[in-house]
């Protein structure tokens, strides 16, 4: 692939913004805010978007906002059974002290 090739299909990825506005603008404010922020994850796969075909491009920016999502939701269950441990083992500590 050509360097002009390449940057010209990365400007197109940013124009992703730009066209989904339509959609975007009549949104509640929270749900933007939202939309924003998967928009903002599609900068870290920026680069492996743009390889992809005018065909491929949606698909693989759906894809990039999946795996974002899918990564803080692994964060999010490891946090809840990091508590939960840390539950248990103060329920453990309670036991014993009552005996």
């Amino acid at each position: 692939m050509e360097r002009e090739d390449f940057l010209e299909r990365r400007n197109d990825l940013e124009d992703f913004n730009i066209q989904w506005s339509k959609f975007r603008d009549p949104l509640r404010r929270e749900d933007r805010l939202v939309l924003d922020e998967m928009f903002k994850a599609l900068e870290i796969y920026k680069e492996a978007c743009a390889t992809m075909t005018e065909r491929e491009r949606f698909a693989a920016a759906a894809l990039a906002m999946l795996v974002e999502q899918r990564k803080k939701s692994i964060r999010i269950e490891k946090q809840i059974e990091d508590h939960e441990r840390r539950i248990r083992r103060q329920g453990e500590v309670w036991l014993f002290a009552g005996v």
